[in-house]
């Protein structure tokens, strides 16, 4: 099965730009647009993102830990 072929082309065409990016990438940069969103409020985020609290209060902690 190729998946590329059921892909829309509006779908392609948005992330034609940054091609391929780390999962991680990705995944941190919609955590914290959906916490923006939020108004910072990081539970409300976590129950649009569908995972738990404190799922994601450990991923913002690691995260500031990296950039120590």
């Amino acid at each position: 099965m190729n998946y590329k072929e059921n892909l829309s082309f509006s779908y392609i065409a948005r992330f034609s730009d940054n091609i391929i990016r780390p999962f991680e990438e990705i995944e941190k940069e919609a955590i914290l647009k959906t916490i923006e969103y939020c108004d910072g409020n990081v539970c409300k985020a976590a129950s649009f993102l569908k995972i738990s609290h404190g799922t994601l209060y450990n991923k913002l902690k690691r995260w500031k830990n990296e950039h120590k």
